[in-house]
């Protein structure tokens, strides 16, 4: 064997060690895909859950946020205050999905449940209050969605006008 045969053969395996290896690492990037997506949609639902818990353990706050939604107009000087915090971490939140979904992070099956969420209070009288004297506060990319924002068919019992929270008096 002469040191032509050696180096083709040499050539070989070297292009099938990159192949292997682009393989590898293929499969390595798909494998982080999928753990930071599993990773995402954990926090978006723990995001969710903590800003809904927070409001909902004071039962004052959570009446706010209700009667603010719906009227807040009526709401007195203090308690309007107050929704318009609650409403600040609100819209934060579903800012947040929504920027990871613009990035491919959160996919379509989990954006859209949250952004039917989201247009049941952006679309309140309270909501578009809100949005309209705040919307500087959040991306330009939020604002343009929130502009597109259309209420859609949403389940029983999630529209404004039909949740209750009962205040202890």
């Amino acid at each position: 064997m002469n040191w032509d045969a050696f180096g083709a053969i040499g050539e070989v395996i070297g292009a099938a060690a990159v192949v292997i290896s682009l393989i590898y690492v293929s499969i390595q990037v798909r494998s982080g895909t999928k753990a930071l997506q599993t990773t995402t949609r954990d926090s978006v639902f723990k995001s969710v859950q903590e800003w809904n818990l927070a409001v909902m353990a004071d039962p004052r706050l959570g009446w706010i946020f209700q009667t603010g939604s719906r009227d807040f107009e009526n709401l007195g000087d203090e308690d309007r205050a107050r929704y318009l915090h609650v409403m600040f971490s609100f819209f934060k939140v579903f800012e947040n999905i929504y920027l990871h979904h613009l990035e491919g992070v959160v996919p379509p099956d989990l954006w859209e449940p949250n952004r039917a969420m989201l247009t049941v209070y952006a679309a309140s009288p309270g909501g578009r209050r809100y949005w309209e004297e705040r919307k500087a506060a959040y991306d330009p990319r939020f604002n343009a969605v929130m502009e597109e924002l259309k209420p859609g068919p949403l389940a029983p019992g999630h529209e404004v006008s039909q949740i209750q929270t009962e205040v202890d008096e």
